[in-house]
């Protein structure tokens, strides 16, 4: 029981701080607000040679990509600054692996091949962080 009302009253604080941060954060009026989370697409295709880390911007402002992170070894990984930025509604294809020719994030695969079902991506943009699991599924 304490443990639903803690949730609750998480809730009610993070609605009235949302609510106060869109009310101040306006300049002459206007509200700033970042597109949501739904506008960030991710897939990994990991068995696969180049391995395919695919990020989607479906918004309709650019996203930039800092870093992705296998979430088996949580090594992190720095986008390169002419590969960070994807444009709104475009997407790109990271590729790492000895087959790895283009927006290619390591020349050797990043992804555990014995582990594949739990093996996946963490990825840090400037809208939040977002991760997928591998895919069987090429794109």
């Amino acid at each position: 029981m304490v443990d639903v009302s803690l949730r609750t009253a998480a809730c009610s604080l993070t609605l009235i701080a949302l609510v106060a941060g869109v009310a101040a954060c306006g300049d002459g009026g206007e509200a700033k607000i970042s597109p949501p989370a739904a506008n960030v697409g991710v897939r990994v295709i990991c068995h696969t040679d180049p391995e395919l880390t695919i990020i989607d911007n479906r918004g309709s402002t650019p996203l930039s990509v800092a870093s992705l992170s296998p979430l088996i070894s949580g090594q992190r990984i720095r986008i390169r600054a002419n590969d960070r930025v994807i444009g709104p509604g475009e997407g790109k294809i990271y590729q790492s692996g000895p087959g790895a020719d283009a927006h290619v994030i390591a020349a050797r695969g990043i992804y555990r091949e014995d582990r594949v079902l739990s093996e996946g991506v963490r990825v840090r943009t400037d809208l939040g962080n977002f991760s997928a699991r591998c895919s069987f599924v090429t794109p």
